[in-house]
């Protein structure tokens, strides 16, 4: 009877530690899926500044060739040299430089949101996981608990 007795106790503390672990690796998944949400919301933020820039930027390379263009005429009806013409160019040249390197960083961001996506998802399906794995392992400790109150009334009765 008191093998049967240490037995459900040593039985109940396992069951116990386990579901403590398991809950323990809920929270931390939790607090992780939190942090990746996060990050996922300042990439949000961050794409849609990226966007507003570009579409500025893009808005400026449109002005600078209106204004590239008048100046062409303008230096074909006189033929002679403007150095406002060579400023123009390289600003006009930075700028491209610019746009495409706003543009890599965009796709950067939007590459990292989706992947920040895929790995708020996996987590989740974890999560689901280990809450399963907690109820099992629940229902497998109340059948056992049952279990060792049955053989306890049997002893007690055989007693």
């Amino acid at each position: 009877a008191q093998e049967l007795q240490r037995a459900l106790e040593q039985v109940q503390t396992d069951s116990n530690m386990q579901v403590e672990e398991l809950e323990t690796r809920l929270r931390q998944s939790q607090q992780h899926n939190v942090e990746l949400l996060q990050r996922f919301q300042h990439n949000e933020v961050q794409e849609h500044r990226t966007v507003k820039t570009l579409g500025n930027v893009n808005q400026l390379m449109s002005e600078l060739a209106m204004q590239r263009k008048e100046l062409r005429k303008q230096l074909q009806g006189r033929r002679c040299e403007h150095p406002e013409r060579e400023v123009l160019e390289d600003g006009v040249a930075s700028l491209r430089e610019s746009i495409h390197n706003v543009a890599q960083h965009n796709l950067q961001i939007q590459d990292d949101g989706r992947s920040g996506v895929s790995d708020f998802s996996d987590l989740g399906d974890n999560i689901f996981a280990l809450e399963d794995q907690i109820r099992k392992v629940r229902f497998k400790l109340d059948q056992q608990v049952q279990k060792g109150k049955k053989k306890g009334e049997k002893l007690r009765a055989y007693e």
